[in-house]
C-alpha cells in the first residue's frame, strides 16, 4: 500500500472550535437583535405618541347640577323636619395648586419588556402601553355623547409599518459582521 502522506487538520480544528464558539454566542446575539428591533421601535412609538394639550393655565372648572330630593331628619329636641330641597345648578372655579395641567401620560408609559428565548428558539422584547386609554387614541373612539367619531392616530400602526421596512436591511448587516467573526470573509 502506498503511503498517503500527510495531511495538516489544524484549519478544520479551527473551523471546528469557530462553529462550537458561534453556537455559544448565538443566544446572546438573537436576543441583542430583538432588543435592538424593540428599542428602535420603542424611539419610533414614543416619538409618535400625541401628548394632549390643556389652555386652562391652571384653572378648573366645573358645574355640579343637584337634583330636587326629599331631606328629613330629626332635630336635637326630637323634632322631625321634612322638606324637598329644590334643583339647581352650581359652577365652580379655581386656580389649581398644582399649577396647569399637562399631558404625556401615554408617551411616559411606554415600556419594553425583555424576554428570554421562548420554545422554539424564538427570541422576543414586548412594547406595551399600560395607559388604559391608549387603544382608544390609537383606533379611535365614539364621543361621549354617541353622536361622533374620534379618529384614531395610529402611532404604533405606523410606527410597526415603517420599522418592518426599515429592520431587514439592519438585522441583515449585524449578521453578516457576526459570521464574519466567527467564519471569516
Amino acid at each position: 500500500m502506498a503511503g498517503m502522506g500527510t495531511f495538516d487538520f489544524s484549519e478544520f480544528e479551527k473551523f471546528r472550535d469557530n462553529l462550537v464558539a458561534m453556537e455559544q454566542a448565538m443566544p446572546a446575539f438573537m436576543m441583542e437583535l430583538a432588543n435592538e428591533a424593540g428599542n428602535r421601535f420603542l424611539a419610533k412609538v414614543v416619538r409618535r405618541t400625541p401628548v394632549g394639550s390643556y389652555d386652562s393655565g391652571g384653572w378648573v372648572n366645573f358645574t355640579a347640577n343637584i337634583p330636587e330630593r326629599q331631606v328629613s331628619f330629626t332635630t336635637k329636641d326630637g323634632k322631625r323636619v321634612s322638606f324637598t330641597a329644590r334643583a339647581r345648578t352650581i359652577r365652580v372655579s379655581f386656580k389649581s395648586s398644582h399649577g396647569s395641567k399637562t399631558g404625556g401620560a401615554l408617551r411616559r408609559a411606554w415600556t419594553l419588556q425583555q424576554n428570554s428565548a421562548g420554545a422554539g428558539g424564538v427570541y422576543e422584547v414586548e412594547v406595551f402601553n399600560p395607559t388604559y386609554y391608549s387603544a382608544y387614541v390609537e383606533y379611535g373612539h365614539r364621543t361621549a355623547n354617541h353622536k361622533g367619531w374620534v379618529e384614531g392616530q395610529f402611532f404604533m400602526t405606523n410606527s410597526h409599518l415603517e420599522l418592518k421596512r426599515e429592520l431587514p436591511p439592519i438585522l441583515e448587516r449585524k449578521l453578516e459582521r457576526f459570521l464574519a467573526r466567527y467564519l471569516g470573509d
